[in-house]
């Protein structure tokens, strides 16, 4: 119970506003605008996703949240603008987590990030633009899905996300890649550590996301590839990922 009350302590004063130490002391305190850090699921088939379905529930992490985000939107726009997609059932399920609904049938775009947003129902404060305090962003990714089966494989995206532990993971998506076959190549380098989470692996086999994590600051920026099998071949295309 000590622990906990200290994380409370040190969160309340990490989102505290040196402005909240100016002046009368008797003044309400100004807290800063939220920070996300993490959205999951964030990448997804969007055309052809599980059952079919046309919407996606998905966790929402981040500090200064206060049990109290009223919304949540996704926007093409790292500073918030723009045309709005609302998210929907936003549900505070922690101090600084909340559940929410994205409606996959109004996300027109493949292969590039929407960013995340919410905001505060106390003081309506939106959630800092992207790159974010701790140098990354936060997106849901619509990831199109090839039907060719002449090429080996091919990369779609990649970026690197920071975990809640501190972690920084290399997220690469793509198609044609092999679950726990396929190998990420950093400068032709094999990555030290892969994981194939389970909700992009598909029935064939195939999965269309691999994470990759060790000693990344001082790998990026690099070029990627995918070598699909053991001494197989690699993707058809690379792409440089930097931190």
């Amino acid at each position: 119970m000590v622990r906990n009350l200290l994380s409370l302590l040190v969160v309340g004063l990490v989102c505290l506003s040196s402005a909240s130490f100016v002046g009368s002391p008797s003044a309400a305190p100004y807290y800063r605008n939220p920070v996300i850090l993490s959205i999951a699921p964030d990448i997804i088939d969007c055309d052809n996703p599980d059952g079919n379905q046309t919407e996606e529930d998905v966790l929402i992490a981040g500090l200064c949240f206060f049990d109290s985000i009223s919304s949540a939107y996704l926007t093409l726009n790292a500073d918030g603008s723009g045309t709005q997609i609302p998210l929907t059932n936003v549900i505070n399920t922690a101090h600084n987590i909340v559940t929410a609904t994205v409606p996959l049938n109004q996300l027109t775009e493949r292969d590039t990030g929407y960013f995340v947003f919410v905001v505060r129902g106390t003081d309506g404060k939106r959630s800092t633009a992207f790159p974010n305090a701790f140098g990354f962003s936060v997106e849901f990714t619509c990831v199109s899905q090839s039907t060719s089966t002449g090429d080996p494989g091919s990369i779609t995206a990649c970026k690197v996300v920071r975990t809640d532990g501190g972690r920084l993971v290399l997220q690469v998506t793509g198609v044609g890649f092999k679950s726990n076959e396929s190998v990420i190549l950093i400068d032709n380098v094999p990555c030290a550590k892969m994981k194939y989470p389970a909700r992009f692996v598909q029935a064939d086999g195939s999965t269309t996301r691999i994470d990759c994590h060790g000693n990344l600051k001082h790998l990026l920026p690099a070029v990627i590839t995918v070598q699909i099998t053991p001494d197989g071949p690699t993707t058809v295309n690379s792409i440089t990922c930097s931190l």
